[in-house]
């Protein structure tokens, strides 16, 4: 597959099954390389996606001095004993920003200072703001460590509703920093066992844990496949809470040798009312999804408060979904009235959960449904579409 692919034409409607193995997680794999990097040493990295974001991420650390091989399909070796380069100048672009915030601190502490592009706004304010030296000449920035911990204003950051990504990168701040009181959601398990990996010498070996873009899509497909549709798993821990929610909704669920099997039934029990706090955004745009087309009846959700739910909201609505939402003090109460999709999707969009959630209505809706922009959630699914096609899922990039 053309991993620059930008558009999707997909045929929907259609019965669909087979099987499908998820790849590791594409973030965890750019978060534990980040990791090796502030421990110099050498390190194992086991179930790496071969994706386009994590290969760019590689390709950046490469080229800051850190030696990374593949020692098989899924396994990294990185190695960071030799001194590292900390000029970021030539990585500003919007797509690289999000790699520079998880590898500044760590070149902050193992360099004592680092060289980026005046782009980086949002960072050297950041950095401004802890107190650090920022200096500038011609277009470049060097951020340095400050001369003296003593005397620094305490900052406090409250980062319960940030992605995993965003919350690592502001946990990697109290490498660098002591005046930093960092807040987050406990229930995030990678971010809290991030937090306590920090604290450690280092690790010999680390393991990815499955795409959680690729658990949310091929779940959805083997729900709507009534069972016909096979998704291999490596720890089916990583998903218990959100299947159990599911299971509340009348979608059962076996796990048999590290494959899952999903399909409908008649909840045993018929609630108006769902609590989907502490599920992550891209959670639950997949329940918004799902439970709008498996209930014949009005049901109300709370959940998190979160830009990204209200935009998907917006979104299905612009489709024919039928999802109210309001504001609930710190909650977002949503009220979803049933719907299926009955017409092709026509969309554009720059989200890869957002193309998740399209991408799969595409797919059940009847007719030819056209994505533009798919190369956002492709980058991080390795072989998307011959994935797809190999669920017998009538699909086509270009």
């Amino acid at each position: 597959m053309n991993e620059t692919a930008k558009n999707a034409k997909i045929s929907g409607g259609r019965p669909f099954f087979g099987s499908a193995e998820l790849s590791g997680d594409p973030v965890e794999a750019v978060i534990l390389i980040s990791l090796a990097v502030v421990k110099p040493g050498k390190t194992k990295i086991m179930n790496v996606s071969r994706c386009a974001y994590v290969m760019r991420f590689i390709e950046i650390v490469r080229f800051l001095g850190v030696r990374i091989d593949w020692i098989d399909e899924k396994t990294i070796s990185v190695d960071t004993s030799n001194n590292l380069d900390a000029n970021l100048v030539q990585f500003y672009e919007k797509d690289d920003q999000p790699y520079l915030k998880l590898l500044i601190p760590g070149l902050l502490y193992r360099n004592g200072e680092c060289v980026v592009h005046p782009k980086m706004i949002e960072q050297i304010k950041l950095y401004k703001s802890l107190e650090f030296t920022v200096e500038r000449s011609y277009n470049i920035i060097t951020i340095k460590l400050p001369a003296s911990a003593s005397g620094l204003t305490k900052k406090h950051f409250d980062i319960r509703n940030y992605g995993t990504l965003e919350a690592v990168s502001s946990l990697m701040l109290k490498l660098i920093s002591s005046n930093v009181d960092i807040l987050y959601d406990e229930e995030n398990t990678f971010v809290r066992q991030f937090d306590e990996l920090l604290s450690e010498d280092g690790r010999d070996k680390y393991i990815c844990g499955d795409n959680s873009f690729e658990f949310l899509l091929l779940s959805y497909l083997a729900i709507f496949s009534d069972g016909n549709v096979d998704v291999g798993i490596s720890d089916l821990s990583g998903h218990l809470k959100y299947l159990l929610m599911l299971n509340k909704a009348g979608i059962c669920y076996e796990s048999e040798k590290n494959s899952l099997k999903l399909w409908k039934e008649s909840p045993s029990e018929n609630p108006d009312y769902y609590d989907f706090s502490g599920f992550s955004a891209a959670e639950v745009s997949y329940l918004l999804l799902i439970f709008s087309q498996i209930f014949q009846k009005s049901i109300q959700v709370l959940c998190d408060k979160s830009h990204m739910i209200e935009e998907i909201c917006t979104e299905l609505n612009m489709l024919g979904f039928k999802l109210h939402f309001e504001p609930v003090k710190d909650l977002l109460r949503v009220i979803i009235k049933p719907f299926s999709p009955e017409a092709p999707i026509k969309a554009v969009i720059e989200d890869p959960v957002l193309s998740g959630v399209l991408l799969a209505t595409a797919i059940t809706a009847p007719g030819t449904s056209r994505i533009s922009g798919i190369n956002v959630l492709s980058a991080y699914i390795p072989d998307m579409e011959e994935k797809l096609r190999n669920l017998s899922v009538s699909i086509s990039f270009s």
